[in-house]
C-alpha cells in the first residue's frame, strides 16, 4: 500500500519547502476557481457549450474550489487535508470531461496536469497514486465512452503520462535529496558558526547572544539568574610541559565534564583560550555556590588520561548574581571574571564571589 510519505512528514512547521508548496496550493486553488468560472461564464454566453451534465461538473468544482480556498486561508494545519479534497475534487471533473465532453478530442490532457500538480505539492507517493488513477481510468473509461479515443491515441497517452510520471518521479526523489543533503549542510554551517570547534559547546558569539534570551526571560519573570567565570589553572604550564595537543585534550575533557554535570537550560560557552563561561537560569547565589563547588570537584576528580599519563587539572570559579533588573550579561560576566581572580588570589583550585 502506497504511503503518503511527504504529507506524513515532520517538516512542515516553518520550512521554507513546505512553505511553498503552500503557497502553491493557494495560489492553485484561485487559478482552479479563475479558469472554472471563465467556463461557466463562457458556456452561459454561448461562447463555448460544455454541456448540462458537464457544466453541472465545472459549477460544483467552481463551488468547491471556493469554499477551499477560504477553509484553508492561512491554516497551515488545514494543508494535507485541503490539499487531497482538491486534487479528489479535479480528478473527478476530469473524469466527467471524459465522458460527457465529447466533441473535445483534448479533453484528456487535463490528467496530465493532475499529475504534475499532484508531484509539486504531495511529493512522491501521492504523484504516483495519481498517475496510477489517471492510467486505469484513462484505460478503462475508453471502452465505454460514446466517443473513444483510437487505438493509437490512447496508447500514445498512456505511455506519454507514464514517461512524464517517471520523469517526475526522478525529479521530485532527487530534489528531496538535494534539499535534504542541503538542510545537513545548512545545519553544519550553523553548528559551525556558533559551536567551538575544539570542544564542541557554543563559542563566545553563540553564548551571548543565546544568555541575552535568558537575561530578557528573567528580567520578564523577575527571576534571578548566575552566572560562572570558569579559568583552568596553570593551563599554559600544561601546554609548555606536555604540548599544545595535550592541551587540547584538556580543553575537551573539561568542557565535556562540565557538560556532564549541568541542566540543559543551562548555557556553557568557551569565550576564549582556557576561559568559559556559564550561565544558570533561574539560580540564586547559593544555588550557583552549590553548583560551582560541585563542578570543581568533578574537574579536579577527571585526572585524563594522555597515554601513560594522569594530567592533574583543577579550576577556578567566580560568581555572579543579577541583583537588579538593570543588571546585564555583560556587568554579571565583567563581576564573574574580577571574583574568578579573586579565586586565583585565593589560591586556585576554589570558588569566590566579590562578597567572600
Amino acid at each position: 500500500m502506497l504511503k503518503l510519505k511527504s504529507i506524513a512528514d515532520s517538516e512542515f512547521g516553518a520550512d521554507d519547502y513546505f512553505e511553498f508548496r503552500f503557497q502553491l496550493l493557494r495560489v492553485s486553488l484561485w487559478v482552479a476557481i479563475l479558469f472554472s468560472g471563465a467556463l461557466i461564464l463562457a458556456d452561459w454566453l454561448g461562447i463555448n457549450h460544455q454541456g448540462d451534465i458537464h457544466l453541472t461538473s465545472i459549477e460544483v468544482f467552481f463551488l468547491s474550489d471556493v469554499a477551499l480556498a477560504i477553509y484553508l486561508g492561512s491554516r497551515k494545519d488545514r494543508f494535507v487535508i485541503v490539499a487531497l479534497l482538491f486534487l479528489a475534487a479535479w480528478f473527478l471533473v476530469n473524469v466527467s470531461a471524459l465522458y460527457f465532453l465529447t466533441n473535445n478530442e483534448f479533453r484528456a490532457i487535463w490528467f496530465f496536469v493532475l499529475v504534475l500538480v499532484a508531484y509539486t505539492i504531495l511529493g512522491l507517493s501521492p504523484g504516483l497514486l495519481a498517475t496510477i488513477l489517471s492510467l486505469v481510468t484513462l484505460a478503462v473509461a475508453n471502452k465505454y465512452l460514446s466517443a473513444p479515443f483510437s487505438s493509437n491515441a490512447m496508447i500514445t497517452m498512456l505511455f506519454s503520462l507514464c514517461a512524464g510520471s517517471a520523469f517526475l518521479y526522478s525529479y521530485t526523489k532527487r530534489f528531496a535529496a538535494y534539499r535534504q543533503h542541503l538542510k545537513e549542510a545548512n545545519k553544519q554551517l550553523r553548528d559551525l558558526a556558533s559551536h567551538d570547534p575544539l570542544t564542541g559547546i557554543r563559542n563566545a558569539r553563540a553564548f551571548y547572544e543565546d544568555s541575552e534570551l535568558v537575561a530578557r526571560q528573567a528580567l520578564r519573570s523577575e527571576k534571578k539568574y548566575s552566572v560562572l567565570f570558569m579559568d583552568i589553572d596553570h593551563f599554559k604550564l600544561i601546554n609548555d610541559r606536555y604540548g599544545h595537543e595535550v592541551g587540547d585534550i584538556v580543553l575537551k575533557e573539561f568542557a565535556s565534564c562540565l557538560t556532564r554535570n549541568i541542566r540543559e537550560t543551562d548555557l556553557l560557552g568557551r569565550i576564549g583560550g582556557e576561559e568559559f563561561l556559564l550561565l544558570l537560569p533561574d539560580t540564586d547565589m547559593a544555588g550557583a555556590k552549590l553548583l560551582a563547588e560541585k563542578l570543581r570537584q568533578k574537574i579536579e576528580e577527571l585526572m585524563p588520561l594522555i597515554g601513560e599519563t594522569r594530567i592533574p587539572i583543577t579550576t577556578s570559579i567566580g560568581i555572579a548574581v543579577s541583583q537588579t533588573k538593570q543588571d546585564s550579561i555583560a556587568r554579571l560576566k565583567q563581576e564573574a571574571d574580577q571574583a574568578m581572580y579573586q579565586a586565583k588570589a585565593n589560591g586556585r583550585n576554589c570558588v569566590a564571589t566579590l562578597a567572600d
